[in-house]
């Protein structure tokens, strides 16, 4: 269950996390970064954070990617069997 952060700089989770996003695998993310990282102050804390927020950014864009090629592969698999797909990986 989300719990509200504790201090009101905190990023918003629930901005980062789109629909059916995990927000406590996001949290995970941050509290590594933090725990590796140790900011000492809050404009480190801050560039931690980002640096966490572009890794999440980062994540999403491939498992798009990944949704992506596999769409198309299973598109292209219904049209011309099988077949053609073993055919096309080959490499010449």
């Amino acid at each position: 269950m989300y719990q509200p952060d504790t201090e009101p700089w905190d990023p918003k989770l629930h901005v980062y996390a789109i629909g059916n996003e995990l927000r406590h695998k996001l949290r995970s993310l941050i509290d590594n970064a933090r725990f590796e990282l140790k900011p000492r102050d809050f404009a480190e804390r801050h560039l931690v954070d980002e640096l966490a927020m572009c890794k999440w950014r980062h994540l999403r864009v491939l498992a798009m990617q990944t949704a992506i090629y596999r769409h198309l592969a299973a598109k292209h698999i219904a049209k011309y069997g099988p077949v053609a797909r073993t055919c096309s990986a080959r490499r010449y």
